[in-house]
């Protein structure tokens, strides 16, 4: 009888948890609906994965290679399109919602499967859907979605092994990952350094963790190899010769990097000025380590936000938060790694944006609902609960608002301005434009994702007559511009007035 009830009550629970991740994934493709619906321009990064994509469906897979290296979400993009015979756009565009969608179901697990509250697993639910910097990315066409999906999804897997000692979740776990390296390449890494994971002491006795550890690892030396030879014969690639191009991406970096370690004189002087840089010596490259990793740290603390960086320095502080032991030498692993990776790349390139600590915050992500749960119960116990409700929904909104409105000036008069070139204009006429929305629209320009920001004064002047001219003009440009438009070389056909920023403007070249 003990045994039956605990079927049942295990069968119940799972069936709550079914209908969690249901929810979870109509709430993750509605907010995408909106993103890409009501949000901003899509991103550059766009118009390089779909003119990639359409490389390979005219040219073939190979093209699309040697187009962009790690083309594999191209690929992607391109097949869906091809089968369903929608646009590349809005095969992308879908692609990315279900990714979006797996990425907010794998949070939702890696949270609920480490606590037997259902209030948590709604928490958890609430937190992914609302915390800013992933949101943000909504209404972005990035294959770093499905990395994070995927990595999260192995994260799951790696935690069930090493409670179990199944082999299926060890070989989930290696798909996993490997599917997110088609997406990222350093996924790579988490492959190999992940698993040491499974060595720190857990519910397992040593010799086991030892044995599981050499398991998992020979599935992956198979798995890495099979995988490598499907793509030299599926697609006619090497995965090897990818990654290597991809890498070479860092060269001029590795280069440099003795800039940092040893600073050049000009480098020092710049930082201690001319007379300070004499007695500074070996230092200046302390100075510069020491800065690089404050940098490092700001990015993460801004990344994760005004809400979430207090809650988590809170829990931090009081020790609120108490994981399974296997959950948590796996999740402080993965935390591990991805922060020397940060720090790696932040000492190589010596730039960060908050776009490469996505999965390091998702991972520190998982310690709010806990935190908020913690907070609940004590509210509760000392009898303040309206304060707990107030102060939650005022950062509930706050979150929800920062993460899905868009406060910046809208793009309206650039798809207006793309509309009245194809109308308007010569379809032969040649397109001059330093937008990218303009150029993939109009179809008159065959390397549309490599549109550059600006125009310079020569393009103008050496551009053939009658070549229509559609920029947004920084303040070098605007007097050129009118200039040209006084002595007559130009000619003003239309305005499109913009809510913040440079005015649209669409010109016809008339004289040399």
């Amino acid at each position: 009888m003990p045994r039956l009830s605990h079927l049942i009550s295990a069968s119940a629970m799972q069936g709550q948890r079914n209908s969690l991740y249901l929810v979870t994934v109509l709430i993750s493709l509605l907010l995408s609906w909106f993103a890409f619906s009501f949000g901003e321009l899509p991103n550059r990064d766009t118009y390089a994965y779909l003119r990639t994509a359409e490389l390979a469906i005219s040219n073939g897979i190979g093209s699309a290679y040697e187009h962009y290296a790690w083309a594999h979400f191209s690929i992607l993009i391109a097949a869906l399109s091809q089968v369903s015979g929608i646009s590349l756009m809005l095969s992308a565009q879908i692609i990315m919602s279900l990714l979006f969608a797996l990425l907010s179901v794998a949070f939702v697990n890696l949270v609920s499967m480490q606590t037997h509250s259902r209030r948590i697993a709604w928490l958890a639910l609430l937190v992914i859907c609302c915390f800013p910097l992933l949101n943000e990315f909504r209404g972005y066409v990035v294959r770093d979605v499905g990395f994070l999906a995927f990595m999260l999804f192995g994260l799951v897997q790696l935690i069930h092994y090493k409670q179990s000692l199944w082999l299926r979740h060890g070989l989930l776990f290696c798909l996993f990952v490997l599917l997110a390296f088609l997406f990222r390449p350093e996924a790579i890494l988490y492959f190999i350094f992940l698993p040491t994971a499974l060595l720190l002491p857990g519910s397992l006795q040593e010799g086991h963790r030892r044995a599981a550890y050499l398991r998992l690892t020979g599935m992956m030396l198979i798995l890495g190899i099979v995988l490598a030879l499907l793509s030299s014969l599926a697609l006619q690639i090497s995965i090897g010769e990818q990654f290597i191009r991809f890498a070479s991406i860092y060269q001029p970096f590795l280069q440099s990097l003795a800039n940092v370690f040893n600073p050049e004189p000009a480098v020092a002087n710049a930082m201690f000025g001319e007379y300070g840089a004499q007695f500074v010596g070996d230092y200046a490259s302390i100075f510069m380590l020491t800065g690089l990793l404050a940098m490092t740290l700001a990015c993460i603390i801004d990344s994760l936000g005004l809400v979430v960086a207090p809650l988590l320095g809170y829990s931090i502080w009081k020790r609120r938060v108490h994981l399974p032991k296997d959950a948590r030498s796996i999740l402080l692993s993965n935390i591990i790694i991805a922060s020397v990776i940060l720090v790696a790349f932040a000492i190589l390139t010596r730039f960060l944006t908050t776009r490469y600590t996505l999965l390091l915050c998702i991972l520190l992500l998982v310690y709010i609902p806990f935190t908020l749960d913690s907070i609940w119960r004590q509210s509760i116990a000392q009898d303040k609960k309206k304060r707990f409700y107030g102060i939650a929904g005022f950062l509930l909104l706050y979150c929800a608002l920062d993460a899905h409105v868009s406060f910046g000036g809208q793009k309206h008069h650039l798809y207006d301005g793309s509309t009245w070139v194809q109308q308007y204009t010569r379809a032969e006429a040649p397109l001059i434009t330093n937008e990218v929305l303009i150029a993939f629209e109009s179809g008159r320009i065959e390397h549309y994702d490599q549109t550059p920001q600006r125009i310079l004064p020569q393009q103008l002047r050496s551009a053939p007559l009658g070549s229509i001219i559609a920029v947004t003009p920084d303040d070098e440009l605007v007097p050129v511009l009118e200039a040209e438009i006084d002595r007559g070389g130009l000619r003003l056909l239309q305005r499109f007035e913009a809510d913040r920023g440079a005015d649209l403007l669409i010109l016809e070249k008339e004289l040399n």
